[in-house]
């Protein structure tokens, strides 16, 4: 391995795969119901509406308290809230309770984020940042891939009391390792003055690359995929036929390849490359999705479909992988430490507005248009947008 992370690091990152699992699986559960009652796309992406929209509303004050405060702390609070906002359903189980619970576990869990964020690069240093991020990837990977197997497999065959239980071991094991990490509190040497939210955008404008990339990534990019949400949705129940186990196993598949492609490509990467990694990896994924919307027009027989989709997948998540990472690293190197809190809060509100547009414009277009029609659309804009981006990462290397 080309890269060294302390003990610490690990403490924080499985607190971060546990929290992970107990939300993936609670939201697996809600979408699984919302999609047998109402069988509509933009219904059942209510739980992504969701995951987007609270975080991202609320990460002004996340990230003012963040700054402010000590982020262990606000971690462990974060947590330990969690687990009591659970204790309701222990009383009622109604789909309008499970809607509420679910949308105060977001609102904590946004400061666990935040927080997760700032003491990574607390504990490994920049120079470590490609890789932690890349094992951040794999941690999305791990929980995703148990929770929506997980849930989909308690939803199908008992009864929810048992995963309320599963939630409730999940966060209290992320609140134990929580307790037993001492992130250290790292000031940043280049800027130590108290920093309000006026002064994130003159340093945007001193910055104009980060201002080109919001626009292009968190706008364009993150629009476009995010559409894709509810059209795979209807893609696999009605398209490719899927019941709702195999869908979650289908979805445990998709989040098992986040595990195994970052490890792959630990061996390779190079962090001074992360700009290159991000603007190729739009174009493949552009490319990808265009072949998943063909699928079904030039292949008829179901085990072909099956399958190519699967390869497709696989392949999709590689691209997925290197633009995570890569435009994390680019993002997190270029803010300054004293004001990433309210950085990343005011990226988080603007690309949560994104996020709750996209979804409805996204679930509304497939009951209009058919899923088919969505996807193809979003991987002809992803082709398009990766020559701006490639402008706006090239004029930063130079």
């Amino acid at each position: 391995m080309k890269f060294k992370l302390p003990g610490r690091f690990f403490a924080i990152y499985f607190s971060n795969i546990s929290l992970g699992t107990g939300i993936g699986l609670f939201m697996m559960y809600i979408l699984l119901s919302l999609w047998h009652i109402y069988s509509s796309a933009l219904i059942a992406s209510i739980p992504y509406l969701l995951m987007s929209a609270i975080p991202s509303f609320l990460s002004p004050v996340v990230g003012t308290h963040v700054d402010r405060h000590s982020k262990y702390k606000l971690g462990l609070l974060s947590i330990f809230l969690s687990i009591v906002s659970l204790v309701p359903l222990c009383f009622s189980n109604s789909l309008l309770w499970l809607i509420t619970v679910f949308s105060l576990l977001l609102f904590f869990e946004s400061y666990f984020r935040v927080d997760y964020t700032i003491s990574v690069r607390n504990v490994v240093g920049d120079e470590n940042l490609m890789y932690a991020n890349n094992l951040w990837v794999i941690s999305i990977g791990i929980s995703y891939f148990i929770a929506y197997l997980l849930g989909a497999y308690l939803y199908s065959y008992f009864h929810f009391y048992l995963v309320l239980l599963m939630v409730f071991t999940l966060y209290l094991i992320a609140l134990i390792l929580w307790v037993i990490t001492k992130v250290p509190e790292v000031s940043d040497v280049r800027d130590k003055k108290h920093v309000k939210y006026s002064e994130i955008f003159k340093i945007l404008k001193k910055r104009p690359f980060l201002l080109h990339l919001i626009l292009i990534y968190d706008f364009v990019f993150t629009f476009v995929v995010i559409t894709k949400t509810p059209a795979y949705i209807q893609y696999c129940f009605e398209i490719l036929k899927m019941p709702s186990f195999i869908y979650g196993a289908y979805s445990s598949l998709s989040a098992l390849l986040f595990v195994i492609v970052p490890l792959i490509m630990h061996r390779f990467l190079e962090p001074e490359m992360a700009g290159k990694y991000a603007v190729n990896s739009v174009i493949w994924e552009g490319i990808l999705t265009v072949l998943i919307a063909i699928i079904p027009i030039v292949f008829s027989f179901y085990v072909y479909k099956i399958s190519l989709f699967i390869i497709l997948i696989v392949l999709s998540t590689f691209a997925s992988t290197l633009e995570m990472d890569g435009f994390m690293t680019i993002f997190q190197k270029a803010v300054p430490r004293n004001i990433m809190g309210r950085f990343y809060s005011v990226r988080s509100l603007f690309r949560g507005a994104i996020n709750v547009f996209s979804i409805l414009a996204g679930g509304y277009l497939v009951d209009l248009l058919g899923s088919l029609a969505v996807i193809f659309l979003s991987g002809v804009v992803l082709l398009v947008i990766a020559f701006p981006t490639r402008r706006v990462l090239n004029s930063l290397s130079s």
